[in-house]
């Protein structure tokens, strides 16, 4: 990945001088590649140089002319942000991440673009939520809760089945912590249900991963019922 990453800035030089339009998509390509060399390894370097590449190639974009573009883009640069930030213990890049995700939704609204709409909500639900377990207030929890209700209003199963399982689970994930810090059980019994819907579609032998990560998530969640129940049955 990372020597994709470096071929692609390389290629994105080249293309500057002649065609703008190919280098910028030489810089996106380069910008995703680091990401992924970051998400993927650990890789706090790779995911500054995403970072950098994102801001440049949004900076390039003309937001009036180019808004679903420049979307894309501050969509792209949100979720590098949010994976730093959640390496980091501080709160700056994630809320950067949280800015940068609601200046996408305002650039490319619902009407124009709702499945690119709802893929942003996600992504500002996830970041919200993060930031949510660092405070101890549950202000940015119940924001991530409806920001995900709202990425499901829009995600049509059918349609994006993934898509909408992915938001399921962050969704049950923003709940089982509201519920944590709550002494009842009715926001822990919403978070397995919303876990247990996300297993409809991620289903083990087509995503695995996903599948494992989704079933520890449910896991959690019984264990926080259990501990609150006299049954044994959780």
């Amino acid at each position: 990945l990372a020597e994709a990453a470096v071929l692609y800035d390389e290629a994105a030089e080249l293309a500057a001088p002649h065609d703008p339009e190919a280098a910028l998509a030489y810089r996106s390509q380069a910008a995703e590649a680091w990401y992924q060399q970051g998400r993927d390894k650990g890789d706090s370097a790779a995911l500054e140089t995403s970072i950098a590449r994102w801001q440049s190639v949004a900076a390039r974009r003309d937001r009036s002319r180019q808004a679903r573009d420049w979307a894309a883009a501050q969509n792209s640069l949100g979720s590098a942000l949010t994976t730093l930030g959640s390496w980091q213990r501080g709160t700056e890049r994630l809320e950067q991440a949280v800015a940068t995700f609601r200046a996408a939704l305002q650039a490319s609204p619902r009407a124009e673009a709702p499945l690119d709409w709802a893929r942003t909500q996600n992504n500002l639900g996830f970041a919200l939520w993060i930031l949510g377990e660092r405070e101890s207030g549950t202000a940015r929890l119940e924001e991530a809760v409806a920001t995900f209700q709202a990425a499901l209003s829009e995600l049509q199963r059918p349609a994006a089945p993934l898509d909408w399982a992915e938001t399921q689970n962050n969704l049950g994930l923003a709940l089982w912590t509201l519920g944590e810090r709550e002494s009842g059980t009715e926001r822990l019994v919403a978070a397995a249900e919303a876990l247990r819907a996300a297993l409809e579609e991620r289903d083990r032998a087509r995503v695995p991963m996903e599948w494992a990560d989704t079933q520890n998530n449910v896991a959690v969640v019984l264990w926080n019922l259990g501990e609150r129940e006299a049954g044994t049955g959780r």
